[in-house]
């Protein structure tokens, strides 16, 4: 093999590992937006909802309005 031969190979696995990197955080970008998204919806379904319901009721007014007010 030739210098210049090694070097190309050198380039082209660089290039390859740049390619990876990119895949991996895009990956873990996406990954960290579904848990977030999973985190919003438990806190309205399990903690926000409910109390809401609880004020509400205590309120006399429903949901809706509730979160007009």
């Amino acid at each position: 093999m030739t210098m210049e031969n090694l070097k190309k190979q050198i380039q082209e696995l660089e290039s390859e590992i740049e390619e990876l990197e990119e895949r991996i955080n895009a990956k873990a970008s996406e990954t960290a937006t579904t848990l977030a998204r999973m985190q919003a919806k438990l806190f309205l379904e399990m903690i926000f909802a409910p109390y809401m319901d609880g004020v509400c009721d205590a309120w006399g007014v429903s949901p809706e309005e509730g979160l007009r007010t």
